[in-house]
């Protein structure tokens, strides 16, 4: 039963970073006002998929809850206390605070208005007997040299 959660949980951030991408795989750009509120809400649909069984749940959704270009400074300051969390140990999980920390970061970047660099070098690997890697990474900042990266990979079923 365990193992079956777990797959569920995985599968379900798959279909959820999926849409966090902010970009296709491979590509680095600019994001601006709405976009960028856009992305920060998607990485956190992302992370409030994986974090049900990964303890900051609780956390991800108070993030949640503040809407628009407004709520960029409060998800902002989130920060810490997901940094301060432990979410568990399985690859899931790991994905799960990553992606609410690139929520939280994307917010601490853009929310007075600012351009928001993201450069997005996801990948998903081939299907091997059963099951396959995609691996999500990020690196966010206002420019190019001045990033931070964050990324996590989950295995699911082919």
């Amino acid at each position: 039963m365990r193992g079956r959660l777990s797959t569920a949980a995985a599968a379900a951030v798959i279909a959820t970073a999926v849409v966090a991408s902010p970009a296709q795989a491979s590509t680095a750009r600019y994001y601006h006002g709405d976009e960028t509120v856009r992305i920060v809400h998607n990485f956190l649909n992302g992370a409030a998929v994986g974090s049900v069984t990964c303890g900051i749940t609780a956390v991800v959704n108070k993030m949640k809850k503040f809407k628009g270009k407004a709520g960029l400074a409060s998800i902002a300051a989130y920060s810490g206390e997901i940094s301060a969390k432990t979410a568990g140990t399985s690859a899931t999980c790991k994905l799960a605070k990553q992606l609410a920390l690139a929520a939280a970061w994307t917010a601490t970047v853009g929310r007075d208005g600012a351009p928001v660099f993201i450069d997005d070098s996801s990948h998903t690997d081939r299907c091997g007997i059963i099951s396959k890697k995609i691996t999500y990474s990020y690196r966010i900042g206002s420019s190019p040299d001045r990033t931070l990266p964050f990324s996590g990979s989950v295995k699911v079923p082919c």
